[in-house]
């Protein structure tokens, strides 16, 4: 029994840890301001996915990473709400991450016109894609970085 216990904590001891590396903010990809273009909901039944674009429901969204780890949501141009947020990426290198978005000032309500999501992420040619449909949780968003 002695040496199970032994032999079990130099195996644990050996692992590699599993954690993604939260990248900081100063070599972050995110950093900077985006422009919103597209959300796309598609959930279980739906035959087509319902696409939103700013045209067509006449509001713009945008949405400014700052270094100190917060975001700037603009609708039209005013200032609605800020974010806090974390951008994981599997290496500094890598195109995809994880967004988490937490709203820390002036909730936004639940008849915004369009509000971000937080799920899994894609940075690529200057267009930020967050696939907040994953689990059937919100539609996947596409940003172009405008600043």
């Amino acid at each position: 029994m002695k040496y199970t216990f032994l032999l079990l904590t130099i195996l644990f001891m050996a692992c590699p840890k599993l954690e993604q590396e939260t990248i900081q903010p100063a070599n972050n990809s995110i950093l900077g301001t985006w422009q919103w273009v597209e959300s796309n909901f598609i959930t279980r039944g739906m035959s087509e996915p319902e696409i939103t674009t700013p045209d067509g429901i006449g509001h713009q969204m945008t949405l400014t990473f700052n270094s100190d780890l917060s975001v700037d949501l603009l609708l039209n141009g005013q200032q609605v709400t800020e974010y806090k947020y974390e951008f994981r990426k599997e290496a500094e290198d890598a195109p995809r991450g994880f967004l988490d978005l937490t709203p820390i000032t002036n909730n936004p309500s639940s008849d915004m016109p369009v509000r971000p999501t937080s799920g899994p992420c894609r940075i690529k040619n200057d267009t930020l894609t967050i696939y907040g449909g994953y689990n059937d949780a919100g539609p996947t968003q596409k940003f172009v970085r405008i600043e």
